[in-house]
């Protein structure tokens, strides 16, 4: 074979070689990148479930105390604390698994059925064990009772969103 042809075709399969080898490259790097992305992504929403959730439980908390304070309340305050709590919940409905959707609701609802009872029932709350358990009572438990059920929940699903990201990072 003369010396030309050989470094012909040296030079084609050794640009060929780099040619390949800078592909491969390229998809190493833009799967690693992609990887990334994603886990960032699922961080950025594991964020916003965990805001949302806050300010659910922080409006549904607030209206529990309102409810307990009543009805020296101020109709102001109570017509924004409803309208955070309902934000909340339709942006919960929006982000998150629909188990969470279901549960932050029953907080909502039981939380806003606890002050529309306590407004109701203007009679003082009291907290013995010799008193029969009011209505008004029974409700702030069932609101409590939500409310620790949607952070039981809200704690794993936010664990296993945690877990998930460290294992693809």
């Amino acid at each position: 074979m003369d010396e030309g042809v050989a470094g012909l075709v040296g030079a084609i399969i050794g640009a060929t070689l780099g040619f390949l080898g800078n592909l491969v490259g390229q998809w190493l790097h833009s799967r690693a990148e992609t990887k990334r992305e994603a886990a960032k992504s699922r961080a950025d929403m594991a964020a916003a479930r965990k805001a949302a959730y806050l300010r659910l439980l922080t409006a549904a908390r607030r209206l529990r105390y309102q409810a307990r304070i009543a009805p020296e309340h101020d109709p102001g305050v109570i017509d924004d604390l409803r309208t955070d709590l309902s934000a909340a919940n339709y942006e919960i409905d929006i982000i998150a698994a629909p188990s969470m959707a279901a549960a932050a609701e029953r907080v909502r609802r039981l939380t806003l059925d606890y002050f529309n009872l306590a407004v109701k029932d203007t009679s003082p709350e009291v907290d013995g064990d010799d008193q029969a358990v009011t209505p008004r009572q029974q409700q702030r438990k069932a609101a409590r009772a939500a409310v620790d059920e949607f952070i039981s929940r809200a704690r794993a699903e936010l664990t296993a969103a945690t877990d998930e990201t460290a294992r693809s990072a």
